[in-house]
């Protein structure tokens, strides 16, 4: 039986295809998103009593990874809904219940800053607020959204509130240097949920979070490799740069170049790789994540995602003035990698955290 991955890299092909539609659209098209549900890509971490497959995290992040090869604002989405099945997984039974009641492909979408305010009222909630960077959401039948509790006392708790897509309205806002079909626009609401839809965010709950960043991390490496994919192919199709006798591949810089970033993906990957497996063990066994195994999967992000944007500027470089042209993969990849850098997750916070857990063992 072919597995998800197998499906992915089929579908692949198509997707590369129209890579210059998706980006002029700032969406991803809707018979795209059929076809994620055909392969099983929406349905990645949703436990099996409702219908879905419940992969272990490697092979969720080679899912993604593989997507992102074939046109990064997909593998970005797929990552966000992937995200927003570990985020939902956290509320009541009742709750999940009718997320999945039409079936396990339900797309999760929203936003994990707490970018708005959760009030209580009348035995419920009243959710109101703008929340930007909602990957995919014109696509989303549900989505989540971190507020700030006004009703406590003390220090401020964070909840995460659950509301139907419908209750949201997309301001189109998601103008991007890169990985613009992704459609990232801001979601303005004013609702109320019930009980049961907006949860109290533990922040030594489960590590659902940090599988999360391993996604983007996943992403980051996908387009870097499809960097690769293209720098291979140009050599391969006889390019010749200006004002040299030689072609291309054949140059000792060239090849090179092409080999250290070649070294320097790999070890983006075996990064990835050995936090994801982490990751699964800890979750599969059920114990607590040491503080510094979480501190490191979520520096892992930022890490792999620097390494990853190594590649693409060297494979970017390597090309000459081919990569300029908009019709060139290259210069997709470098803008891509660039913007996905720029989430909070892939920034130096993080990573400096890592670093103050190490000294405090």
């Amino acid at each position: 039986m072919a597995s998800i991955l197998d499906a992915v890299r089929e579908l692949g092909v198509s997707l590369r295809d129209r890579s210059t539609e998706i980006e002029r659209d700032r969406d991803i098209p809707r018979d795209i998103i059929d076809e994620l549900v055909a392969t099983g890509c929406l349905r990645m971490l949703v436990p099996h009593r409702f219908g879905g497959d419940d992969l272990p995290l490697p092979e969720v992040v080679d899912v993604i990874a593989e997507l992102a090869r074939a046109d990064g604002a997909v593998g970005w989405c797929v990552s966000q809904y992937c995200a927003g099945q570990l985020i939902v997984a956290g509320f009541p039974p009742a709750t999940l219940a009718e997320v999945y009641a039409a079936g396990p492909d339900a797309v999760i979408a929203g936003a994990t800053a707490p970018k708005g305010r959760a009030l209580r009222a009348d035995g419920g909630w009243r959710i109101s607020g703008r929340w930007p960077f909602a990957s995919g959401s014109r696509h989303a039948a549900w989505c989540y959204l971190a507020c700030v509790d006004g009703s406590a006392d003390g220090p401020p708790t964070l909840r995460m509130a659950l509301v139907p897509a419908s209750a949201t309205r997309i301001e189109d806002t998601w103008h991007a240097a890169g990985l613009a079909g992704t459609g990232s626009h801001d979601l303005v609401v004013r609702t109320q949920c019930a009980d049961g839809w907006c949860e109290v965010i533990r922040p030594d709950g489960p590590a659902q979070t940090e599988q999360g960043s391993l996604f983007l991390a996943a992403v980051a490496v996908g387009i870097a490799t499809r960097a690769l994919d293209e720098i291979v192919a140009l050599a391969g199709g006889g390019k010749r740069p200006a004002f040299s006798a030689q072609p291309l591949g054949e140059s000792p810089l060239f090849r090179y170049g092409l080999g250290n970033a070649d070294l320097t993906l790999a070890a983006a990957r075996a990064l990835l790789r050995e936090q994801a497996t982490e990751l699964s063990r800890s979750t599969v066994d059920g114990r607590p994540l040491p503080p510094v195994h979480r501190a490191r999967a979520y520096a892992t992000a930022a890490g792999v995602t620097t390494l990853a944007r190594q590649v693409a500027t060297e494979a970017f470089g390597l090309a000459g003035g081919t990569a300029v042209y908009q019709s060139s993969a290259l210069q997709r990849t470098l803008r891509d990698l660039h913007v996905a850098g720029q989430h909070f997750i892939n920034g130096p916070t993080l990573v400096t955290k890592l670093g103050e857990t190490l000294l405090a063992r």
